[in-house]
């Protein structure tokens, strides 16, 4: 049977209030990749006021006048306008957001409407049930973790982009019956958005770990009432706490503010506390009708901690976060990891930056793309780490960096005490030089360095982790301890004596890494009891032309 479509451009089965239970939801997907077709419509839509338009995209005076004179001969100025516009975007993930916003600021709601309709489809799901369980073994909720397929574009946005996305649900939904929209959804990474009636349900932010489930009867009988759960994929400072406490979560919103329920709904959501017997978080709430910022005592019915989650029964809705009081047994979970750019050869400088961020995935997809943005990678796996406020400061060690690199900045650098409990991430910037053009395009590329993080001093019972540090492109040579350097060179006598000259994963001279030559020379001259001619040995084996000098 052919689908019908709603005055809205959603496609709807026309038997959809029969066979809704065994479909499952429906799933809006607004497209964020804005084809050619849309910028022609929003062209002709807009024609001369195309200025305005550039305005409200954040264009300044000096850009728009620019344009107004590049495009002066064209045929299309409106469309060479958006055209440039796109470019300017370069793929990122909210654009077509962003245009359906500003072409409502300019009072252009028709063709705004009508991009919309254009560039939106919906898609079925197999219908699942979700289910809390209440461990009595361990007094946590256990929260089912199945969810519907979804049909999305994974994506970032702003902390403004749920009231966004909240209008420009609405304005999909508009012509749905309460039936159909009851099996509505639309979802994106930081907002789920759905309607319900007195049988319940769920949403889910799968991206950052955080769930709403609505038990039966917890909504009144009667039309089904919406529902969203958001929040902010760009981690910000919280304000509004009082000076003695610390964040030890993001903010996650339920909408819209002010629904009851006549049961309570179960709230989940990530932390990164430490919990122990003498320190555990404190569950926070604020509403947009108190004083500016104020963040209020839960008044929930239950809230539960375990080490990675929080696990609210609320019977109304509002902002929510999980918080710590400062004292000197506190302690909180931080990841760390070390970001930098592919090594070419022959580059001269080098630049890697170590970041330290509060364990929850949003502040983690953040500092991805942060560094995404900058044409840089994870250099090691990322690690985690506890800090206590008693142990004070955080350092950050570089040691071990390949010899024909020089460091440029400190070798320890400090990131304070301040910085480690009151910001979602920070990072320290190391930068290195290699010593000459030769070198540099000889051994260019051989950069590897470990790094240390830890508290107070550097000593085997300090809290501390550690990094080693590999670009992707770059040839690091094994190390081995300096006791085993002599395992080493008999090992490497005999790939030679064989024939092989060509090892996998080797540079330098011959097969031997430029380190393991750094090595050498610190025992070549050793006075050993077994000794034997080390310097002929290791000429041997090297490219001819090689001569090892006796200090």
């Amino acid at each position: 049977m052919a689908d019908e479509a709603n005055g809205n451009g959603i496609q709807v089965h026309p038997d959809m209030h029969e066979t809704a239970e065994d479909y499952g939801e429906l799933t809006l997907h607004i497209c964020q990749e804005i084809p050619e077709l849309i910028l022609h419509q929003v062209a002709r839509g807009i024609g001369p006021e195309w200025e305005k338009l550039a305005r409200a995209l954040d264009f300044n005076e000096g850009e728009v006048t620019r344009m107004r004179e590049d495009f002066s001969s064209s045929e299309s100025p409106a469309l060479e306008f958006l055209t440039t516009w796109k470019q300017r975007q370069d793929g990122k993930e909210d654009s077509f957001t962003k245009l359906i916003d500003a072409l409502e600021t300019i009072d252009k709601s028709v063709i705004a409407h009508k991009a919309l309709k254009n560039n939106s489809a919906a898609f079925r799901s197999p219908r699942r049930k979700s289910k809390a369980v209440t461990n009595a073994d361990t007094d946590t909720l256990q929260i089912s973790r199945s969810t519907p397929e979804r049909h999305l574009s994974e994506q970032l946005g702003d902390e403004r982009r749920g009231s966004k996305e909240v209008k420009l649900c609405k304005k999909l939904t508009e012509g749905l019956s309460d039936e159909n929209r009851l099996y509505t959804r639309h979802q994106q990474p930081y907002i789920s958005l759905g309607y319900f009636d007195n049988r319940g349900g769920s949403l889910s932010l799968e991206k950052y770990d955080a769930r709403l489930i609505i038990p039966p009867g917890a909504i009144p009988a009667g039309p089904p009432k919406m529902v969203y759960l958001f929040t902010s994929p760009s981690p910000v400072t919280i304000e509004g706490l009082e000076s003695i406490e610390i964040s030890l979560s993001s903010v996650i919103q339920c909408g819209p503010e002010g629904l009851t329920f006549e049961e309570s709904v179960v709230l989940t959501f990530p932390h990164h506390a430490a919990i122990t017997r003498e320190v555990a978080p404190e569950i926070r709430m604020r509403h947009n009708d108190s004083s500016p910022g104020k963040w209020e005592e839960f008044d929930g019915n239950i809230a539960l901690m375990n080490e990675t989650h929080a696990i609210l029964l609320v019977n109304h809705f509002t902002e929510f976060t999980a918080v710590g009081v400062v004292s000197p047994q506190s302690t909180k979970r931080l990841s760390v990891g070390a970001f930098g750019k592919r090594v070419e050869k022959g580059i001269e400088r080098y630049t890697l930056r170590v970041y330290v961020w509060e364990d929850t995935p949003a502040v983690k997809e953040s500092v991805l793309a942060k560094e995404k943005a900058e044409g840089a990678i994870p250099l090691d796996d990322f690690r985690q780490f506890e800090v206590a406020w008693s142990a004070g400061h955080l350092l950050v060690k570089l040691s071990n960096l390949a010899g024909s690199w020089n460091m440029r900045t400190r070798t320890v650098q400090i990131i304070n005490q301040e910085a480690i409990w009151k910001q979602p991430w920070t990072s320290r910037t190391f930068h290195f030089k290699a010593p000459g053009f030769l070198w540099r395009l000889l051994l260019g590329r051989d950069l590897f360095c470990d790094v240390d993080i830890y508290q107070g001093h550097e000593r085997a019972d300090s809290l501390k982790t550690s990094l080693s540090v590999y670009p992707e492109n770059a040839t690091a040579p094994a190390r081995v301890p300096r006791d085993d350097v002599r395992a080493e060179v008999g090992a490497e006598f005999r790939r030679q004596a064989h024939g092989v000259d060509n090892i996998i994963g080797y540079t330098g001279c011959y097969g031997l890494p430029e380190q393991k030559l750094m090595d050498l020379c610190e025992h070549l001259d050793a006075d050993r009891e077994d000794g034997r001619n080390w310097i002929a040995l290791a000429e041997w084996f090297t490219s001819k032309g090689y001569r090892f000098i006796r200090k």
